[in-house]
């Protein structure tokens, strides 16, 4: 089958917003080839989807070692003929899987005169990225995980009254209720000089952030909030309690379904002498402490410091 190359750059159908592979089931680790691939669009079908083309290629990912490149339009998929179908259900049915599971991709490199490959290629696990370099500090998370950054005022909770920014990495499968990576993230907040911080006033803080996410959350989901439901709940622990562990605690806030949650979290602080700035390091999750997701988050907060390696 030949392509014409005003085929690879038609109008896009659908956006596949998550990564091949991006999640197995919960006692295997999960792999990725390290693509990411949009839908073409294509008028001779009835539901018009057509064939899928490479947006990205990670480096030192299963895809790149192969050789695939941007711009490679997918045929199939395991020899499923990709054309019609919708690309975020072939994901699901074909795509995701375990590390160590195997992907037979055929491809046409339009950049090379429409030549055929078929490549296979072996998922690994996810490659770690760093966050934004113009950032002073630094941490690392899986690709599988979702990044924000934001800049103090908060836009749902301007009354927080620090200076600095406040970085989140999501759990994949942060929106899927039946799974164990639910509304679980990392929160990375690097606040200006050494504001006064302790159980407190970090829980005056946080009911301000959650009362007000939670009111975000109902104008952009279409529910009211009973804001008195929100709560929290923060304690100090000692030194010797938990290693670097400042604080824990419950967080009773709306989810984007209108639905009440509870979110534990512990909370790290370091003080960030040298770079003028304090960092407040949480993890918060609706499973209970020592469910499994509490190791990766707690991966990625170990992964933070002070000052960007070189």
């Amino acid at each position: 089958m030949r392509l014409q190359a005003s085929q690879a750059s038609a109008a896009l159908l659908y956006l596949v917003g998550s990564l091949w592979g991006c999640a197995a089931a919960a006692a295997q680790e999960p792999g990725t080839t390290g693509l990411r691939v949009i839908q073409l669009y294509d008028d001779t079908q009835g539901n018009k989807r057509g064939n899928l083309v490479v947006l990205d290629v990670w480096p030192q990912a299963p895809g790149a070692a192969a050789g695939v490149q941007k711009g490679d339009v997918i045929l199939a998929i395991d020899g499923s003929p990709v054309v019609g179908k919708d690309a975020i259900a072939a994901f699901k049915s074909e795509l995701r899987g375990p590390a160590g599971g195997k992907v037979r991709l055929s491809l046409v490199r339009v950049a090379d005169d429409n030549r055929q490959l078929e490549v296979t290629l072996e998922r690994s696990a996810y490659p770690l990225r760093e966050n934004p370099a113009a950032q002073p500090f630094g941490f690392s998370m899986p690709r599988s995980w979702r990044f924000e950054g934001f800049e103090f005022p908060l836009p749902w909770s301007p009354q927080i009254a620090y200076h600095g920014t406040e970085d989140i990495a999501f759990a994949p499968d942060f929106d899927d209720q039946a799974g164990g990576n639910y509304h679980s993230l990392v929160w990375f907040w690097w606040l200006a000089g050494r504001p006064e911080i302790d159980a407190g006033s970090l829980r005056a803080d946080l009911l301000r952030y959650f009362r007000g996410l939670s009111q975000e959350r109902g104008t952009n989901y279409h529910f009211t909030p009973l804001l008195g439901q929100v709560a929290v709940t923060v304690a100090a622990l000692p030194a010797a309690a938990a290693a670097a562990v400042a604080y824990r605690g419950d967080a009773v806030t709306y989810d984007t379904h209108g639905q009440l949650i509870t979110l534990h979290f512990d909370v790290e602080e370091r003080a960030c002498a040298d770079a003028g700035h304090t960092a407040l390091l949480f993890n918060l999750s609706p499973q209970p402490l020592g469910a499994p997701i509490w190791s990766k988050m707690q991966a990625i907060r170990s992964s933070f410091r002070c000052h960007r390696a070189p």
